[in-house]
């Protein structure tokens, strides 16, 4: 049985080496751009601009493996999070999303947005990680 393959040219990005099981990256996109990360109900975006990368997950559907549910691929992140430094600070679950802020030793910024989609809000999960290099001195 022939599985599906990660798009060529595509990898997890360092900061979250282990992908949630049976998913596989379908696009890539790394550049330096911005993301729109929107904090709802308030309606407040926030458009921060830097080395952006954006990766999507589909499941394998091949692997006859039962889907996780959003609720846990969003807890996967959560329970990474304490690992890597990763600070929550905004969840919309109605929406399948979950946004995290990280300030790395070095005094980099990272903006983590993780978000669930599809028929049953797990088929794909999105990954988009904004780095903001430290200022220099």
């Amino acid at each position: 049985m022939t599985f599906a393959q990660d798009v060529e040219g595509c990898r997890d990005h360092s900061l979250f080496p282990y992908r949630i099981p049976h998913y596989f990256i379908s696009e890539c996109v790394i550049d330096c751009d911005s993301a729109l990360f929107h904090f709802m109900p308030e309606h407040l975006g926030l458009t921060p601009g830097g080395k952006k990368t954006y990766l999507r997950y589909d499941f394998n559907f091949e692997s006859m493996e039962v889907k996780p549910e959003c609720a846990n691929i969003l807890q996967s992140f959560v329970d990474l999070s304490g690992k890597v430094g990763l600070v929550t600070i905004f969840e919309q679950t109605d929406v399948s999303v979950k946004i995290f802020n990280v300030h790395m030793p070095a005094g980099d910024v990272l903006w983590v947005k993780v978000e669930c989609g599809g028929d049953e809000h797990n088929d794909y999960y999105l990954l988009t990680i904004v780095e903001f290099p430290a200022a220099k001195k």
